[in-house]
């Protein structure tokens, strides 16, 4: 039974690590070099002969024994919960509407400050109706709430705690929002001349930075539970190089993206909206990661093109796929490798480019690595 269990969970994580928009956390933290194209001088970092390779063992044998027990449960917890990253970073409006709130209504202090009122006509006109996160409250909220009803005796409950405070923090957000469009659309205003206009900012920029924290905790939470099962995965098939490889590949593009994305940074797949973000703080360390990673994906492709063609055949495995699977894996490194060159030399033309370019070649592989019979 247990066996069975771990298949599931070995074809939803496939399914999960597909994901080519990330979630919103930890802005706060990074800072924007998009716009920024001038040379700024080398980042001081080690070299990829110094850094160290990823460790793919798992270090808490207690935490992941919780987290395997957790899953074996409800199978389709991941999957459900990648769902809701997917839909949930999909949502490009509120977004837009803190963009439009924040200049119209908060000083270069981000005080509030009464709004101009051609500024505040036009935040009107285009917030007025609009139905927040329609989509996630449609299609995600209920089929997640009503799993972690379903669970609520399964004694593991960190990872549906983390989800439900950030769906409350959301649902604080989502009411203060529409409380300000009709504070100004019914021009309540004009009477109290913006003195509830002031509590509600401060509930709203208050709301906000709470459901960024929360959001950022489900989403560190979620993605601890998916690379513990995917170590646990890669237990589970040790000494089979071709299963190995594989998984590792899947794992450290993985981390990959999380790091290009600003650790979680909303991304959305139109080049626009994307913006590249670095750590303000331990640049040289972010560096570091980056190469860690990389070079330990070299080492993947060094193992995989030594494995004998016979273990591949023997492994159900078509040689035609597996070699394009593997040239896409080796494209993937050499794009890595030049984002990498870029930033540490901070040369940022281009770089959302390249990443949103090596995205799409991330999601190539994943296709063909469930393909490769």
């Amino acid at each position: 039974k247990s066996g069975g269990n771990m298949k599931k969970i070995r074809v939803i994580l496939f399914l999960m690590l597909s994901i080519c928009i990330l979630v919103s956390c930890g802005k706060n933290n990074y800072e924007n070099n998009y716009e920024n194209k001038e040379n700024q001088g080398v980042i001081k970092a080690k070299s990829y002969e110094e850094v160290p390779e990823i460790d793919f063992s798992i270090k808490d044998k207690n935490l992941a024994k919780k987290v395997i027990e957790n899953i074996a449960q409800n199978p389709n917890k991941i999957d459900i919960y990648n769902n809701m990253v997917l839909v949930y970073t999909s949502e490009i409006n509120p977004d837009g509407f803190y963009t439009f709130y924040t200049s119209t209504f908060l000083d270069k202090n981000n005080k509030f400050s009464k709004p101009m009122e051609k500024k505040l006509n036009e935040f009107i006109m285009v917030e007025s109706g609009k139905d927040y996160y329609e989509n996630f409250y449609k299609t995600i909220v209920p089929e997640v709430k009503k799993m972690i009803k379903k669970d609520s005796e399964n004694k593991y409950k960190d990872l549906d705690n983390s989800a439900q405070d950030f769906i409350d923090s959301l649902d604080k957000k989502v009411a203060v929002m529409k409380d300000i469009v009709k504070y100004y659309n019914e021009k309540e205003y004009q009477k109290d001349n913006y003195e509830k206009g002031k509590k509600l900012s401060e509930q709203y920029i208050a709301s906000y930075e709470e459901t960024e924290i929360k959001y950022n905790n489900f989403y560190k939470k979620f993605k601890e539970y998916v690379y513990i099962l995917m170590k646990h995965n890669l237990e589970e098939v040790k000494g089979n190089k071709v299963s190995e490889n594989i998984i590792k590949t899947v794992i450290l593009t993985d981390m990959l993206m999380d790091e290009f994305a600003g650790n979680g940074s909303k991304l959305v797949d139109i080049s626009p909206v994307l913006i590249y973000k670095i750590p303000k703080e331990d640049k040289s360390g972010y560096i570091n990661n980056l190469k860690s990673i990389e070079k330990t994906l070299k080492i993947v492709i060094s193992d995989i093109e030594k494995v004998n063609k016979d273990k591949i055949v023997a492994n159900n495995i078509n040689l035609d796929k597996y070699n394009e699977f593997v040239n896409k894996i080796k494209e993937i490194s050499a794009l890595t490798e030049k984002i990498i060159d870029k930033i540490q030399n901070q040369r940022n033309e281009e770089i959302n480019e390249m990443i949103i370019e090596y995205f799409k070649r991330r999601q190539e592989m994943l296709n063909l690595s469930k393909n490769l019979k």
